[in-house]
């Protein structure tokens, strides 16, 4: 259904896609994997119609059509023209505007009596398409009457998955999803599952959510440097062939290594060997004759094409076998720092009672005590006040009622969701000396370990790539002298490899962590308690 052959797209003296070929038949569910800045929403944005590539062929077969969701645009979108009247109008009104030309408007004046746009909307499948919306979005979570509220009175999660809903109503032949997790809690993680593993049409959906990977996806795509390996199966079976082909690439590359010495030192010993014969390394009258003749010129042109020869195969060997193989995702060691002891007791909250000026309350009587050493994952649907609790504890918020705060000698690093915890300004280097009493050279040794080259500890901070971002995140994390780690959707903006480098050093971190994520596997590697909040109470499952 969808072909692209050859693709090259370069962003300056950048080559980002370098050739690629894909083939997506009709039934195909993909997801698109690959390191920050690999080119993923380059390639989704190509297909959709939207980029056009240097050079390289797009076709998507003639009675197809394919919809585009586009990374984090959700918010800007409905939140953008919401002047005058159009402030008014409900979501679910825009969203079918949006969805078919004077749709919405349509069923405005039906709303009100109007015959003739009754008539209209039967007439066009109209009340079917609305169904279907509203279908869609009670499944990821959105009530009808938060549909029939303006966009400016929604979150940003609400409006994401508002998006995703509307884009699903279309039932396009193709999809293309740029992370369509990132703002759902996990009911609709697990209704977006449920509906795309039974979704009877193509997607592609770019995703850092591994457990959305395996239970919805059939086939991975891998992008890395500039072109598509494509593997059977979900995220756990690529990760698994994966490791299994890096492992053969260095058992190949160490076998080449043998292979290339071998041959070297026969070489050695033929060159030597033409080097005795060709300088007078034989004495005697009867090497003298020999010398001169045919036989002896023969014996060394045969050494001087077999060393010749040997050279040829050890330059093929160093060419296509002596190339070191790739490692998959960041090595970090374990932290060189041991943060203070703290008390027992790390953060609590007692009778904690919370509502926003002139908003609704978010909880009440809630009673909460992190214990030292322990791994407490925060949970619970979108807009239940997760993050409102975590500012609580670090006193940013006041309560309403009762009490929250940290612990005897606690030392708190927060990472919130938008800042990852990292300074606004700053260069990389001083960034981390704020977070951690590691030396100069202690500091260097580790962004040197994190990719980071020499001159790029002096880069600002706010000229940050998104995965530079993420690694130097990680660095301040395995490093830090902070006892508490207080994480807001740590994973929502790293790579798969950030990610699982993160649980590995979480899992040699020797403070406590309190942590808010939506992501299943990471909870479950990361998390030893899990808490989960719901509106207006506070629930406890080990």
């Amino acid at each position: 259904m969808l072909q692209l052959h050859a693709i090259r797209k370069s962003f300056g003296p950048a080559e980002v896609l370098r050739g690629l070929d894909l083939s997506v038949g009709r039934r195909d569910r993909l997801g698109l994997v690959g390191i920050n800045g690999s080119g993923k929403s380059t390639l989704l944005r190509i297909a959709a119609g939207l980029l056009t590539p240097d050079s390289g062929t797009v076709a998507l077969a003639g009675d197809a059509t394919a919809a585009y969701l586009e990374q984090g645009a959700a918010e800007e979108a409905w939140r953008s023209g919401t002047d005058g009247d159009e402030s008014r109008r409900s979501l679910l009104v825009r969203g079918l505007d949006r969805l078919e030309r004077t749709l919405g408007a349509l069923w405005e004046r039906s709303l009100t009596g109007d015959t003739g746009a009754v008539d209209e909307l039967v007439a066009r499948s109209g009340y079917e398409k609305v169904e279907r919306v509203s279908r869609l979005t009670r499944r990821l979570g959105l009530t009808p009457e938060r549909l029939e509220r303006p966009a400016l009175e929604l979150s940003g999660g609400e409006l994401a998955r508002f998006d995703l809903a509307l884009l699903l109503a279309g039932e396009p032949d193709l999809l293309l999803l740029d992370e369509p997790t990132n703002f759902l809690d996990v009911d609709g993680l697990a209704e977006a599952e449920k509906f795309l593993s039974r979704y009877g049409r193509a997607f592609i959906a770019v995703s850092h959510d591994r457990a959305f990977l395996d239970a919805a996806v059939g086939g991975i795509l891998e992008l890395e440097d500039g072109l598509l390996r494509r593997y059977h199966g979900g995220y756990t079976d690529y990760r698994r062939r994966r490791e299994e082909e890096i492992a053969a690439a260095w058992e190949d590359f160490h076998q080449a290594k043998r292979e290339r010495k071998k041959l070297l030192e026969g070489l050695n010993r033929r060159l030597g060997l033409l080097h005795r014969m060709e300088g007078g390394g034989f004495t005697g009258t009867a090497h003298a004759n020999r010398a001169g003749s045919d036989t002896f010129s023969r014996r060394a042109a045969k050494v001087a094409r077999t060393a010749r020869t040997v050279k040829r195969r050890v330059a093929r060997l160093e060419s296509d076998r002596l190339v070191q193989p790739k490692t998959y995702g960041l090595k970090i060691r374990p932290p060189l720092n041991s943060p203070a002891r703290a008390g027992e007791v790390i953060a609590r909250a007692e009778n904690l009672r919370f509502a926003h000026p002139g908003g609704a309350e978010l909880f009440h009587g809630l009673d909460f005590t992190l214990y030292r050493g322990e791994r407490v994952q925060l949970t619970g649907p979108n807009g239940s006040g997760k993050t409102t609790l975590l500012r609580l504890l670090l006193s940013e918020l006041k309560p309403a009622g009762g009490a929250a705060g940290l612990g005897l000698n606690v030392r708190a690093f927060h990472a919130d969701q938008r800042s990852l915890g990292l300074p606004a300004s700053g260069t990389v280097f001083c960034a981390l000396r704020r977070s951690t009493e590691l030396t100069r050279n202690g500091i260097r040794y580790l962004l040197a370990r994190l990719l980071f080259r020499r001159e790029e500890a002096e880069k600002p901070v706010a000229s940050l790539s998104g995965g530079e971002r993420a690694r130097l995140f990680l660095a301040v994390v395995s490093a830090t002298d902070a006892n508490l780690l207080i994480l807001d959707e740590p994973t929502a903006h790293l790579d798969l490899a950030s990610i699982e480098a993160l649980e590995g050093a979480l899992a040699r971190y020797p403070g406590t962590v309190l942590f808010v994520s939506h992501d299943r596997a990471f909870g479950r590697t990361v998390g030893s308690r899990r808490f989960t909040l719901a509106p207006t109470i506070f629930l406890k499952s080990e």
